[in-house]
């Protein structure tokens, strides 16, 4: 609110960065410290409806402040208050379960950096879940572009059209992410991980029929946001529940911490290699979604592989304990 050059803006963006940093592996601690092993995956979907649900909202009731009154001032003086509100439900509600009396059996934090970063298991993650994140991205940035300006449907893909077809991607999320959560615990994170980048193949070969096709776009347009959302949905809460599962108890910060940054590096490959592609002419931005529906092949070998190193895991520690 206060920045009126360009030194400002920098400094307030970068304080906003340190608050997300700080807030998504502290807040998937949190999730963990308040649910069993066994429900983890519907609190990281009651999470995740309630980010979608507040980002929505915030985008109207932003929308209708500047309207209104065509004040970027008060927009940020709500916000500041919202999370001042935030805080103070924070500090009153929630409590920190956890029991300190072993607090000396925990590792150093460099010790406990270096066990996560060479844990060959969570590093195999880690590689499947940035090509997810770059995946998240590319449906969130360069898709609707794409749509608007190489699909040639003038109906279809006019950019009203589009937004709403995204519009419609929020509200699929929203209404079949704690269904899907549900009928898939039965089955290993891993599986389900492995269908997630199944579906994600699914929908960028769709999204390559749609630059392909002489007719039927629309059509199709809407069978990439249904499958495109339905995977998203099966990957955010049984992937962060597989940190958790991965992740040693004395450091789950730290393997939360790692969790986020693969997002970072998804959300920075991701643009990359969307906006080079959409400046490049029509086969070149059409061959984009072909590409990554074959790379979702690679991500499956990724995840075969991890599901091997856990069962491995599994199998030593089973064998330790008798």
């Amino acid at each position: 609110m206060l920045a009126n050059g360009f030194p400002l803006l920098i400094l307030a963006n970068v304080l906003m960065g340190l608050g997300d940093s700080l807030y998504w592996p502290a807040s998937g601690a949190a999730i963990t410290d308040n649910s069993n092993h066994h429900q983890r995956e519907e609190a990281f979907a009651v999470s995740g409806l309630a980010d979608s649900l507040g980002s929505g909202l915030g985008i109207v009731l932003g929308g209708l402040l500047l309207t209104m009154n065509n004040s970027y001032q008060q927009l940020f003086i709500a916000d500041g208050i919202t999370f001042a509100l935030f805080l103070g439900v924070l500090a009153i509600v929630f409590k920190d379960k956890r029991d300190r009396s072993h607090s000396s059996e925990e590792m150093p934090g460099i010790a406990a950096w270096r066990r996560a970063l060479l844990n060959p298991v969570f590093l195999v993650f880690a590689a499947a879940n940035i090509l997810f994140a770059t995946y998240v991205n590319l449906m969130e940035s360069t898709m609707p572009l794409y749509f608007t300006n190489f699909v040639h449907n003038a109906s279809s893909t006019a950019p009203e059209n589009v937004g709403i077809l995204f519009s419609g991607y929020v509200l699929i999320a929203a209404l079949f992410q704690l269904p899907i959560v549900r009928a898939m615990q039965p089955f290993r994170r891993v599986s389900v991980l492995m269908i997630s980048m199944l579906l994600w193949g699914m929908g960028f070969l769709l999204v390559w029929f749609v630059g392909i096709s002489v007719g039927g776009q629309g059509v199709l347009m809407v069978m990439v946001v249904v499958v495109l959302a339905i995977a998203n949905v099966t990957y955010n809460p049984f992937s962060a529940a597989l940190v958790t599962e991965l992740a040693p108890q004395e450091s789950l910060g730290i393997s939360l911490s790692l969790n986020a940054q693969c997002w970072t590096v998804g959300y920075l490959v991701g643009p990359l290699i969307g906006g080079w592609t959409l400046d490049q002419n029509q086969d070149i931005a059409r061959g984009l979604w072909i590409t990554a529906a074959f790379s979702a092949l690679i991500g499956l070998l990724i995840l075969k592989q991890l599901e091997k190193f856990q069962a491995h895991t599994d199998s030593m520690k089973s064998s330790s304990n008798l």
